[in-house]
């Protein structure tokens, strides 16, 4: 795993390690929520976030990169109103931007989340992923790689 908290999409290409990476089946991608919440403009967020997939894509020629999408900012807890809806606005913008750059790469996927989450898909801090927001995002992966392998 090469993980690094609070890092923007710019900050996770200093995480892509070939060596780790060179024999990957699958590879999961999680970035933007930083990338939004520290005013990056939507323009960096597209340029950081392709040169971080055609990097991962490079350092593992067989695996298939799996974005996982940003999730409703407008429903985290930690964020008061009206923060929460800018939040939640922007949120959708970043996430349309990696459909998008997405759709330009071979062996890429996306997860999105559409169903409105619930207090206890958060940890104690209402911002981070609890256990069962990490099970539902495993759930969702394993259905659409079930679906692109026609089971």
């Amino acid at each position: 795993m090469c993980a690094k908290s609070g890092a923007t999409a710019y900050d996770a290409l200093d995480l892509v390690d070939v060596a780790a990476l060179a024999d990957a089946d699958l590879i999961f991608v999680s970035v933007g929520v930083n990338d939004l919440k520290n005013g990056h403009s939507a323009r960096r967020y597209r340029q950081d976030l392709g040169a971080l997939l055609d990097a991962v894509l490079a350092a593992a020629p067989r695996a298939r990169v799996c974005l996982l999408g940003i999730p409703p900012l407008d429903h985290f807890p930690a964020f008061p109103r009206p923060l929460a809806d800018v939040l939640g606005w922007r949120g959708r913008a970043f996430d349309a931007i990696a459909a998008e750059e997405l759709a330009r790469r071979p062996r890429t996927l996306r997860i999105e989340t559409h169903e409105p989450l619930e207090r206890e898909m958060f940890g104690p801090d209402g911002f981070h992923p609890s256990e069962a927001l990490h099970a539902a995002f495993a759930d969702a992966v394993m259905r659409e790689l079930a679906r692109l392998d026609g089971r």
